[in-house]
Parts: structure tokens; C-alpha cells; sequence
């Protein structure tokens, strides 16, 4: 019998059962004192049941984490909604589900916390801590699942003891403080640190994943990494363009690398360390082949100097010259077919060809200089004209010809200029033909030498008149000057004709 006041719970298993002079029917959990007369009788919580060492004991919570196990139905769950501080190990006959609900468990100052007994099945889960002071934190006697929590140690215990040919653990997750043993994983799990490669962070497991092996790339525009992204797996170090690379690879929580030949020599520590290890994988990322389909030119038309019309893509992305092609042209001036040829640099490679027409341009899209006016001749006239192109002087015979209409007499005439070579169509321009103008010959100042000469009047006298050296002679005729008037008489002398 407990000391007098401390209040003892049980569970009636089966029948009916006389306890302390009453009768309990089946499931039924006794709660009684010793200074009491009767026994304090509560029904067996089905389910879930809590336990709260700050509250009132109910129906379904309980101060302690025994009164707890002790009358939850088998099957069901024990939830913690405090931290919680054990007097003495506990042991779980049924099939129990511990929720730690993310609180922390001390365990006691002897013993294990947790003992599980023979055909039962205790799952820990809900995160939280489980701290043992002196020795193990659970001594496995059936079936222990472990999916979440932290489970401490003292230095050099072991988080679980299972006795020789009994016990069976499934780890599929937690912290522990100690290494876990390869023995104890759930299937498909490995040992592994909490810190990938560092032990000191703590242990745990994952589930297993291949580690993954080099492959070189090709550039394609995007980040790439030495190995393909995958379940579990955290990838740094990529490249974007054409070099050297090193990717880092860890495994992502909750995995960790299978084991390779010879791990099973190491220590569980380096076997831990070794299943979450950062693994580098060198790896080169080669240029891409320049392809027939990126390249292109649109025909072109004559400009008057070289043109350079390619244009390279890569689907969507137009690749820059210079950076990432080269180009060379031919024949790309003048109108006719012009020829390129890529090479690609930089993170394109490979040689293309091809062509473009370039048209000649329209003649009316020549500048010409107004033609200034003509005086007519009474010949055909054909002045020159003055063209350009984009700032360059343009040549007749070679770039243009000239047809002239309307060109003799007095009025306006015309010029019809017919693009050839690099240019085609024509184009029509005017000039005017002004009669001449007339001016008067003033002794001294005429444009040719004055001399005087003696012509015989019919008197036969004789007059001096001047006379410009074109004048000619003139048969049988004579020049008088009377009263300030020309007078011509028949006889020899010269012609005067003002111009």
C-alpha cells in the first residue's frame, strides 16, 4: 500500500472485480486514497486522452504521463499539454501512440524513461524532447516507432536498448544525441547527421537516395547544375554560361545517401557523417551548335554603302554580335546578291551561311538640284544635272541616264533621268530656255577694237566712222553721216552689227 494520501489509479481489465469492499464493472479505472473509506472509481478514457501536470485530473487528463498510459484505451493517444518530469520508468502493455505535442520529457534519475513491452507497439510522434538523465530513453521489448521528437542521452548511451532477440525499432525521424544505428532504421532509411556532415549537430535519418554523378551540359540559356534536380536533393554552384563548373549536392531533410562499399567498416559516426555529406561534382558546360533555322536576312535595298542585315536567334533570344557570333559579308554594297557567313563565339559555335538580295533603289528617291535656266541658242540644249544618294555624289553613265525633250526653243523643257545599276525607274525634271538679251555697242567700250575708216559719200567726199574689228566689208556701199544720221550710198566700204 502507497503512503498514506498519494492517490493510486487502476484499470479493471476484465469481469467484475471487488476492490475495497465495491464492485467495478469491466474498464473501469480505480482512483482511490488510503484515507479514504471507498475508492474513487473513473471510467477508462477511449481514444485520446491528455496529460497536463497543471491541471485537475478529468475524465481524460491526467497529471501524470503513467495515469495517462494507464487508462487510455488500447490503441489510442496520449497528448501532452505540458512539459512533464518523470519519477520512474514508465511501462506501456498496449499499443500506444505518444504525442508529445512539442513539450519536453525529463526522465527519472534511474532507469530508463520508457519501457515497452513484449507484443505492444508505442509510435512517438509530435515533436518535443525526451531527455534521459541516467540511461536509455526507451528499453524496447516489442515494437517502437519513432516518426518525430528529440530524444537525449548522457554521454555514451544510446537513445534506444533493445534486449537480445526482442525488440524491433522503425526510425523515420527525430533527433537523437546519439548515433542511430543502421539496425534501427525504418526500411528505406539511413543513418545520417542532422547538419549534413556534421556530427556534432546531432543524428537522425533519411530516407535513401542514390548519390547523384556528374554530367556535363550545354548551353541553353538557363542556370544548369552538374547533376538533375531530384526528389532530395539541394543543388549550389551552377553555371549559366560556357566553363568550368563545381555543384554541391546534400541531401534535402528527410534523406540521405544509400550507403557505398566499405561504409559498413566505419564507425556509426562516420557512417552518420557520410550518409548526409555534401558530395561536389566537376563539371564542364559546352558552347551549342549554331543551327541552319537561326540565322537569317531580309533582301535588302541599295543604300549606298555596305549592309549588314543578319540577324541570329535562339528561339526567343536574339544572340548579340560580337558576343555570341561573328559575321562576314560579300557583295553587299551593290545591288545584286550579297553572301554572309556566321561563326559562332563565346557560347555558340559552328559556321552558317547564306544570302540577300539587294534591289536597286528608286530613282525618285534621288536628290537633284534644281537646273538652272538656259538662253536659247537655237541649238539643242542638254545641261548636266547634279544628283545624290544618302550624301554621296551620284555619276551619270553609271547610276543614271539622261533623255531630253522640248530642249531647242524658248520655253520649258525637259529631262527625263533613268536609273541604271544601283538604281531603277525614272524620274522627270525641267529647265527653262530664255531668249537672249539685247545690248547696245558704245564706242570705246565695246567688247571688240575700234578703228576708223574713210568711206566716199556720193558727193564724193569723204567721212570718218568707227568700226569694230568684226565688222566685215560690204561691196558698192557707202556710209555718210549727215545731221547726226546714217546714210548708206552705194560703194565700197564695211558693215557695222550691233550685238
Amino acid at each position: 500500500m502507497r503512503a498514506s494520501g498519494y492517490r493510486i489509479r487502476g484499470v479493471v481489465a476484465a469481469g467484475l472485480v471487488v476492490a475495497l469492499g465495491c464492485v467495478v464493472p469491466t474498464g473501469t479505472a480505480l482512483a482511490y486514497d488510503a484515507s479514504d473509506d471507498d475508492p474513487t472509481v473513473t471510467t477508462q478514457a477511449s481514444g485520446t486522452v491528455y496529460v497536463d501536470p497543471n491541471a485537475a485530473s478529468g475524465p481524460d487528463t491526467y497529471v501524470t504521463i503513467d495515469e495517462a498510459v494507464t487508462n487510455v484505451s488500447d490503441g489510442g493517444t496520449v497528448t501532452l499539454r505540458g512539459d512533464v518530469k518523470i519519477n520512474s520508468m514508465v511501462t506501456i502493455e498496449k499499443d500506444v501512440t505518444l504525442d508529445l505535442g512539442g513539450h519536453a520529457v525529463e526522465g527519472p534519475t534511474m532507469f530508463a524513461c520508457f519501457l515497452v513491452g513484449e507484443n505492444h507497439t508505442v509510435t512517438l510522434d509530435g515533436g518535443g524532447t525526451l531527455q534521459s538523465i541516467h540511461d536509455h530513453v526507451f528499453i524496447v521489448h516489442g515494437t517502437l516507432a519513432i516518426a518525430s521528437g528529440t530524444l537525449n542521452t548522457p554521454a555514451g548511451k544510446e537513445a534506444l536498448f533493445l534486449p537480445q532477440d526482442k525488440g524491433t525499432v522503425r526510425v523515420s525521424g527525430g533527433t537523437f544525441s546519439s548515433p542511430v544505428l543502421p539496425e534501427w532504421c525504418a526500411e528505406g532509411y539511413v543513418p545520417r547527421t542532422v547538419t549534413p556532415g556534421d556530427a556534432s549537430s546531432g543524428y537522425t535519418v533519411g530516407k535513401a537516395i542514390p548519390r547523384p554523378s556528374a554530367t556535363d551540359r550545354v548551353y541553353d540559356g538557363t542556370e544548369q547544375f552538374g547533376c538533375d534536380a531530384a526528389e532530395g536533393l539541394q543543388l549550389s554552384g551552377g553555371g549559366t554560361n560556357v566553363g568550368d563548373y563545381t555543384t554541391t549536392v546534400t541531401p534535402a531533410d528527410g534523406y540521405a545517401w544509400e550507403p557505398e562499399a566499405g561504409d559498413a567498416a566505419a564507425s556509426e559516426q562516420e557512417r552518420s557523417e557520410a550518409g548526409s555529406a555534401p558530395v561536389s561534382l566537376a563539371w564542364h558546360m559546352a558552347p551549342k551548335q549554331l543551327e541552319a533555322s537561326m540565322a537569317h536576312a531580309d533582301d535588302q535595298t541599295y543604300r549606298g554603302s555596305p549592309i549588314t542585315p543578319v540577324v541570329v536567334a535562339d528561339g526567343d533570344a536574339m544572340l548579340a554580335e560580337g558576343t555570341d557570333f561573328r559575321a562576314t559579308y560579300a557583295n553587299n554594297t551593290n545591288a545584286g546578291t550579297a553572301t554572309y557567313a556566321v561563326t559562332g563565339t563565346g557560347n555558340y559555335v559552328g559556321d552558317l551561311t547564306g544570302m540577300f538580295a539587294i534591289a536597286s533603289a528608286n530613282i525618285a528617291d534621288v536628290t537633284f538640284a534644281d537646273v538652272a535656266d538656259q538662253t536659247y541658242t537655237g541649238k539643242a540644249i542638254e545641261p548636266g544635272v547634279e544628283a545624290t544618294f544618302n550624301g554621296k555624289k551620284l555619276a551619270e553613265g553609271t547610276d543614271y541616264e539622261l533623255a531630253y525633250a522640248n530642249n531647242t526653243k524658248v520655253g520649258t523643257a525637259t529631262i527625263t533621268v533613268r536609273g541604271v545599276g544601283n538604281f531603277q525607274g525614272e524620274r522627270t525634271l525641267e529647265f527653262a530656255i530664255v531668249r537672249a538679251k539685247a545690248t547696245s555697242a558704245t564706242s570705246g567700250t565695246s567688247g571688240g577694237s575700234t578703228d576708223t575708216s574713210s568711206v566716199t559719200t556720193s558727193q564724193g567726199g569723204a567721212s570718218t566712222l568707227p568700226r569694230t574689228a568684226d565688222q566685215g566689208p560690204i561691196d558698192n556701199m557707202l556710209c555718210a553721216l549727215v545731221s547726226g544720221a546714217i546714210a548708206l550710198v552705194a560703194g565700197t566700204g564695211t558693215r557695222s552689227r550691233r550685238s
